[in-house]
């Protein structure tokens, strides 16, 4: 073999080496990229599972314990459940503790959960017991043991029995005017009440509790959620894809009581009262109530002084507004974010503004927002229930040329007697 026929071959036999080698560190990308995309997907699945758990109060059939389980699943519920509750290695079936609602489908589970603003109280029963056989012995017991005082149990707060100082005859006979006339006719043709009359139902009920009964406790909130919905449970019930799974009481009474809480208004003394009281779920804020709005107050007003929505509470209301300051101080500024913000905390500015003792200066420190243009007229808009700026410029269009027009006729009249001046 010549010279240039042995150059050949090895040039031939390195380029041969140097494609395997390229082929091989392609292949080992490729094998990397897979196992980076398959720890992420990983991670991502980690993640939505985490934030699909939702808190339950799990109690066992005798209500002696009940214990906070985080879960996604009824089979992760169980299992948890039986661990902490320590219970026997049989087959349970998932109720309602109010009424005995049986849940047995992972996205109901997961529906209740969402519905709920506080933990779902639930109770594991072994398939040969029934709800509705333990609330007969229940009922049993407290005949024998010789109850005479009407109680009912909060399950959606705690597990205490209560009493209320208002007897229900007054209470139910009283809150039925309160209804809108097409709730009124809802509840007696059994239909499912609108959202806008449900809102002023509630805001009715805060009305009556904080002016009237001059009462603001959870346990008042929570008599007058029962009448309603044991009077009309077609109306007021927890329905997910056209079922009932529940009567709808708890999220009721924490509408009313969430009310009952806004109306007493937000201030420092009772933020700093707060954070260093126990937080228990029953306590009763003590924050002073707001005045009754005047009539004069209120005119041409569709939005004076609104109620928070059930999806709002003080704290998150104060969060906002902490996120607002901060916005306003740093130079990050994100327009649809603090739109969003202080569309959300409107209603405690109207709470802010609305106090007799507030000081100007001091409000515009803590909604500084107010002084932009732009979020000055938003919030007008909404107090009055239009768009203030399309007003503006509709009644421009219209007056501006009469305007226009005696102010040319002023300035030409007074020429007119400067020159004979």
């Amino acid at each position: 073999m010549c010279v240039s026929e042995m150059v050949e071959v090895h040039h031939k036999f390195t380029n041969n080496c140097i494609l395997t080698f390229m082929k091989c560190c392609a292949l080992c990308l490729r094998i990397r990229y897979l196992f980076l995309c398959f720890g992420v997907i990983i991670v991502l699945f980690a993640d939505l599972q985490i934030s699909s758990m939702s808190l339950f109060k799990v109690c066992h059939s005798d209500c002696s314990r009940k214990v906070m389980i985080k879960a996604a699943t009824l089979t992760e519920l169980i299992a948890g459940a039986k661990a902490k509750l320590k219970m026997a290695d049989v087959v349970y079936k998932v109720v309602l503790e109010e009424d005995g609602t049986e849940i047995d489908d992972d996205e109901i589970l997961s529906d209740i959960a969402k519905l709920s603003q506080t933990p779902i109280n639930l109770m594991l029963l072994s398939e040969d017991l029934s709800w509705q056989s333990l609330a007969k012995n229940s009922a049993v017991e407290n005949s024998e043991a010789g109850q005479s005082t009407p109680t009912t149990s909060i399950s959606g707060g705690h597990d205490d029995q209560i009493t209320s100082s208002h007897p229900v005859e007054v209470l139910g006979s009283n809150i039925w005017k309160i209804f809108p006339r097409r709730l009124t006719e809802c509840c007696n043709n059994g239909q499912r009440a609108l959202e806008v009359d449900r809102r002023t139902m509630v805001a009715g009920i805060a009305e009556y509790m904080t002016q009237d009964l001059k009462d603001y406790s959870r346990r008042t909130a929570e008599r007058i959620a029962k009448i309603i919905t044991e009077k009309y449970p077609k109306t007021f019930s927890d329905v997910i894809n056209n079922k009932t799974v529940g009567s709808g009481m708890e999220n009721l009474r924490q509408q009313i009581y969430n009310a009952v809480n806004y109306r007493k208004g937000i201030d420092k003394e009772t933020k700093r009262r707060s954070e260093i009281r126990l937080s228990e779920e029953t306590a009763d804020d003590p924050a002073p109530a707001l005045p009754k709005p005047r009539k004069q107050d209120e005119y041409v007003c569709t939005e004076y002084q609104p109620l928070l929505p059930p999806t709002e509470s003080t704290t998150s209301q104060t969060n906002k507004k902490l996120q607002l300051i901060q916005f306003f101080k740093s130079d990050e500024k994100d327009e649809k974010e603090i739109s969003q913000l202080m569309d959300d905390t409107y209603p405690t500015q109207r709470v802010d503004i609305n106090k007799k003792t507030r000081d100007l200066v001091q409000l515009l420190q803590v909604w500084s927002y107010l002084q932009s243009p732009k979020y000055l007229i938003d919030h007008a808009s909404r107090l009055l229930g239009k768009s203030v700026q399309a007003t503006w410029e509709e009644s421009l269009t219209m007056y501006a040329k009469p305007i226009q027009k005696y102010d040319l006729q002023r300035e030409i009249e007074n020429d007119k007697v400067t020159a004979i001046e």
